[in-house]
């Protein structure tokens, strides 16, 4: 399953328009939709993902939703609608319940059964998979845009995720707090990535100067768009039950529903 490369284009182009920080969100709700899709379709009873809640940070709402397809919806339109990118309603709350409660499909963390060291992962990835590292080290390295987005965000909101990343492996132990402050330093002289913001360009079909534009001004949230998180803090009672059932993990039901 794929969405339409025009349709993608005009996706992003439309978070950039609406001044929205959070650049990451099509293709997390895409990650989600597509392993629920599947779950749902071919009757799979347990989906393995790669995300480690030991080492992947959970950002604030005000920064990153990251599984709202509502918020997606109200976002796009009316650039870019909703039945352009159909399989995308897979991450929307009613499929979720759907394959979760009816479909009886299991979601399994993976990295939280191993050992799960990620400066020995990236390691295996270069060396023998020939990964390139276009973060310099820093999250999320194998993307290409990672280093312009985390720019932007900083830029916007004066805040990086990779300050969320450091704190989340001093936390589980694959990092010291003063070499985290060490990479921290040298994260607040890196330059603007300008291949990194090229290449943006060059894919979204943007101007430079016009992409200046529309990092200019206030960032906008969840606060400015319809999203599930009033929903979920009404029901964070139920949202818990399926925290403890262990159909999710703490660190989403806080950041979803608990206030």
């Amino acid at each position: 399953m794929s969405t339409d490369r025009e349709v993608e284009k005009r996706m992003y182009r439309s978070l950039l328009k609406k001044k929205c920080a959070d650049f990451c969100q099509i293709c997390m709700l895409g990650s989600i939709s597509a392993s629920n899709y599947l779950a749902i379709t071919e009757d799979i009873p347990l989906v393995v993902w790669g995300v480690s809640p030991r080492t992947d940070p959970i950002q604030p709402l005000e920064l990153f939703l990251g599984n709202d397809y509502k918020y997606l919806v109200d976002v796009m339109e009316p650039e870019v609608r909703s039945s352009e990118y159909p399989l995308f309603k897979y991450a929307g709350i009613p499929k979720v319940f759907y394959s979760t409660f009816i479909k009886r499909s299991r979601l399994v963390f993976f990295p939280q059964y191993v050992e799960w060291d990620e400066k020995k992962i990236t390691e295996l990835l270069q060396e023998q998979y020939g990964w390139i590292d276009y973060g310099n080290g820093t999250s999320h390295f194998d993307c290409v845009a990672n280093p312009a987005f985390d720019f932007f965000t900083n830029q916007r909101l004066g805040v990086s995720k990779v300050i969320e990343k450091l704190s989340q492996l001093v936390r589980c132990g694959q990092l010291t707090r003063q070499d985290a402050l060490k990479k921290l330093e040298l994260q607040d002289h890196v330059e603007e990535p300008v291949e990194s913001i090229s290449e943006i360009c060059r894919r979204l079909e943007i101007k430079r100067e016009d992409l200046k534009y529309l990092l200019e001004g206030k960032a906008l949230d969840y606060h400015h768009f319809k999203t599930y998180s009033k929903f979920l803090e009404r029901f964070s009672w139920l949202f818990w039950i399926t925290y403890k059932l262990g159909f999710t993990t703490e660190s989403l039901y806080r950041k979803y529903s608990w206030r």
